[in-house]
């Protein structure tokens, strides 16, 4: 064998190249790469004898013989381009006898175009009249090509599915998921293949291999369906506690979501990714991508595409506990009642954590949109939790803020009687029973006022004040009143 010289690699650089990027030859140093280079020639040699492109031409002039060229002439025309192809790949492989390097990505690529077009030429036959092709079969198939007709018929059988995994997973539980592989590579639709590719993965996350299931998510060229799969993949992991795997296969989902072409979907894929993130609560990587997302949306997006985004994007920037961007993104929703439905959640936000002043802003800012019901809503939650906070002032204030809306503003007769409802449980507290009743006697539904009276009486009860008690259930009618007249006698017995 002659010896691998670095002149030698030059003269044949853009073959060696090929080889080197579409393998793990990448990762190693020039000196790595001659000493291989020195040790593995022989096998390329065994690579060479083992494909036998003339078996192959043979393999198409079979079918030619069965075709009649007026029946046939495109099909006959591409098995004819296929020969060339298979020309080209014998002409690689005489190259080792020149002492070169073949370009093997170009042979794996023309043999698997080669498959591929055979594939739909004998679909396309088989349409016309199946009988040729069941005669073909006959044929023994030249190497690379073993499983051919096995491929052919899981092909066509894939194509009717509908639901796909059933098959794949019957596929795989017998063990030819190879066989299934092979076939899906030689798909012609990109989108199909992606399809499938997935359907396998998800298939193989039932099963529980996931370690299979990620491979499977290297061969979905399309990148916004494989983040998806990878997500499925990292829930996975995470269900199993292998919090390592996790990570390692969400830092891959973020990668492919960014080469997501379409800027909606990047930042519904972002999204998803940011989510996952808190699962295992990194909030530090889920705020920076948020704010990606916030970013991009601004500037790409259509109005439309903005208001469910920016309503997602600013109850999340709550969620990594960033309100101050979450207000920013609220903002910016070009729809009033998803952009007020945003401010509520804010609102909401800001009472949980007790920050009464912007809880205060954020109620201001509803009375300033507009909103009627959501605003008055606001103010008799701040007007309670004042009222637990024992400052009787704001307590006064919001009530009255409440009430103003109550009076002025048309509102439906339930919702009214409602809100006045509370609001006479909060007078009840923070000033006296009279101005409790004074309330009580503006609700406009009988039935929520009558309930009213009998929630004031079962404060005054709890309270121990018997006497008040009795003096309210005298404005219940009589069959009512009665009924609640034992109930207080039994509760002071």
């Amino acid at each position: 064998m002659s010896q691998v010289t670095f002149s030698n690699v030059l003269s044949n650089e853009n073959y060696f190249y090929n080889d080197v990027q579409t393998s793990t030859f990448k990762f190693l140093n020039l000196q790595s790469l001659l000493q291989y280079g020195a040790s593995s020639k022989n096998h390329l040699r065994i690579t060479a004898q083992y494909i036998k492109p003339r078996e192959i031409q043979n393999f198409i002039d079979e079918l030619l013989l069965r075709l009649s060229p007026e029946k046939y002439a495109s099909q006959i025309e591409k098995l004819n381009i296929n020969k060339e192809k298979i020309c080209n790949v014998e002409n690689q492989l005489n190259l080792l006898s020149e002492e070169k390097y073949p370009n093997l990505p170009f042979v794996r690529l023309n043999i698997i175009e080669v498959k591929k077009s055979l594939l739909e030429v004998l679909k396309a036959i088989n349409n016309k009249d199946a009988s040729i092709v069941e005669d073909f079969k006959q044929i023994p198939p030249p190497r690379f090509f073993e499983n051919f007709f096995l491929i052919f018929a899981i092909h066509q059988r894939l194509e009717k599915l509908v639901d796909q995994i059933p098959f794949f997973q019957k596929q795989i539980v017998d063990n030819k998921i190879d066989f299934l592989l092979e076939t899906i590579e030689l798909f012609s639709d990109e989108l199909q293949k992606n399809r499938a590719y997935e359907s396998v993965a998800i298939t193989l996350l039932t099963l529980e291999e996931l370690d299979r299931a990620l491979e499977i998510t290297r061969l979905i060229t399309n990148a916004e369906k494989r983040c998806n799969v990878l997500l499925k993949v990292f829930n996975s992991f995470l269900k199993s506690e292998n919090i390592d795997k996790a990570q390692e296969v969400l830092a891959q989902a973020l990668e492919s979501a960014h080469f997501i072409p379409c800027a909606w979907r990047r930042c519904r894929a972002l999204f998803q990714v940011s989510q996952s993130f808190l699962q295992l609560n990194n909030r530090k990587e889920a705020r920076a991508i948020l704010h990606r997302i916030f970013h991009l949306a601004k500037i790409a997006l259509e109005e439309q595409k903005k208001n469910r985004l920016f309503s997602d994007l600013s109850e999340a920037f709550l969620e990594v506990n960033d309100p101050v961007t979450a207000l920013e993104v609220a903002k910016l929703i070009p729809e009033k009642f998803i952009r007020n439905d945003a401010f509520k959640v804010i609102f909401d936000f800001f009472l949980e954590v007790k920050d009464m002043r912007a809880a205060l802003k954020m109620a201001e800012l509803l009375s300033k949109e507009k909103s009627i019901l959501m605003a008055c809503n606001a103010f008799i939650s701040l007007s309670e939790t004042f009222l637990e906070l024992k400052d009787l002032k704001n307590t006064d204030y919001t009530v009255q803020r409440a009430l103003k809306f109550i009076e002025k503003s048309p509102i439906e007769v339930y919702t009214k009687s409602s809100m006045l409802k509370k609001v006479a449980k909060i007078f009840l507290r923070s000033k006296s029973l009279k101005s409790s009743l004074k309330i009580i006697e503006q609700i406009p539904n009988q039935t929520m006022k009558e309930e009213a009276h009998m929630m004031i009486i079962e404060i005054l009860t709890k309270n121990g004040k018997k006497d008040k008690a009795f003096e309210v259930a005298e404005l219940l009618p009589g069959g009512l009143r009665n009924f609640i007249h034992e109930r207080i006698k039994s509760n002071f017995s």
